[in-house]
């Protein structure tokens, strides 16, 4: 008897495991929705709740499709169409200090999203004295 316990051990162990791995085949199932295990899904009225706004940067301006926005997150889509380095920086209410897209080189695109309260928000490359050069605008939130 001591020799058949032995053997019917990993034959146990075996029928454990396809059981477990069985079980688990079942949670992946039909889902609308996908993601890593470490995130929440995020529902499809969220991402649809961002306007974006495409944004030229050029030597040396900026230049917005409009300037009255309405409350609300935003991402502007960056594209530099100069002939030097450039990005975004923008300040306004709701948002602490500046915020800053990557710098990009001619013919780059980049993206940066914030969320806009009303009120005046202004625009500036903060590369180098592109500023002071006349790269900077302003818009108004209401």
């Amino acid at each position: 008897m001591g020799g058949s316990s032995r053997r019917r051990g990993p034959a146990r162990l075996a029928a454990a495991a396809a059981a477990v791995l069985l079980g688990l085949a079942g949670c992946g199932g039909s889902h609308a929705w996908s993601a890593a295990p470490s995130r929440s899904p995020v529902p499809a009225t969220a991402a649809a709740e961002v306007t974006t706004v495409d944004v030229t940067m050029d030597d040396f301006s900026f230049t917005l499709p409009r300037h009255d926005l309405t409350s609300g997150s935003y991402t502007f889509r960056l594209s530099n169409e100069g002939e030097s380095p450039h990005a975004m920086a923008i300040a306004g209410p709701g948002i602490s200090g500046a915020r800053r897209s990557a710098t990009i080189t001619p013919g780059q695109r980049t993206f940066l999203t914030v969320t806009l309260r009303p009120g005046r928000y202004e625009v500036w490359c903060p590369v180098d004295d592109h500023r002071a050069l006349g790269m900077d605008t302003a818009f108004d939130v209401r």
